[in-house]
Formats: C-alpha cells, sequence, structure tokens
C-alpha cells in the first residue's frame, strides 16, 4: 500500500495500513512509551530515521470502541502513521484484500475494519 516520510505538519491523525512495513509506527498519541527503546527504520529507499521509543497507543473506532495498538515505534519525523498489516497477523488478524477494499476480521469479534484503498 503506502509508506511516507516527511516532517510536514499534515495529516496527524491520519493512518495507512501499510503491507510493506514489518512493524507499526507513530509520530504522536500515545497512551504510553517506553523512550529508552532506540533504533533506526529503513524505508525501501534506504532511508533511514531514528526510532526514538516504543509503546501503545489508544484509538477510537466509529462505533466509539477505545482499542489498542501494542509495540508501535515512535518515529517523530514521519508524516503519517503506519499499521503493519504483517503486525495484525501476526496477533491473529486475517487480513484480505478484495476489489480495492483491505478487510481486517477477527475470529472472535468479526470485521474489525474494512478500508477502501487510496492512490499513491
Amino acid at each position: 500500500m503506502l509508506a511516507y516520510y516527511a516532517k510536514d505538519e499534515t495529516h496527524q491523525q491520519l493512518w495507512y495500513l501499510d503491507t510493506g512495513c514489518n512493524n507499526h509506527m507513530c509520530r504522536l498519541a500515545f497512551s504510553d512509551l517506553d523512550e529508552s527503546f532506540r533504533s533506526t527504520v529503513t524505508f525501501g529507499d534506504n532511508f533511514k530515521v531514528p526510532i526514538m521509543g516504543k509503546g501503545n497507543v489508544k484509538i477510537c473506532s466509529k462505533e466509539n470502541v477505545n482499542q489498542i495498538i501494542s509495540n508501535v515505534f515512535f518515529i517523530p519525523d514521519l508524516k503519517t502513521n503506519l499499521l503493519s498489516i504483517g503486525q495484525l497477523q501476526e496477533k491473529w488478524y486475517e487480513v484480505s484484500i478484495k476489489g480495492g477494499i483491505c478487510h481486517i476480521q477477527d475470529e472472535k469479534l468479526g470485521l474489525i475494519a474494512q478500508v477502501k484503498m487510496s492512490p499513491n
């Protein structure tokens, strides 16, 4: 899908589902954060940015249900937040993409999200 790096202040609450991203990445809004965690992430063009921590992000669904996204890298220089499809699948979510629509399902809760793919 999409990964984008920039220092622009737009799209602060926007999340992209990313099939090529190994880890969830966020630029703000952590409910708890371990700032002692440090590393780097390398994008597809070999550009590296520092990871300034790792933690949990609380999000609210359209149904006003709070969910926690765990093990999210804190990268302040990202333009948008990225959800790793691989990390979602590691947590046993079923992810399918058909007809330009991505479906994320939980075995117990059913459909978690249905998102139309956007052009690059």
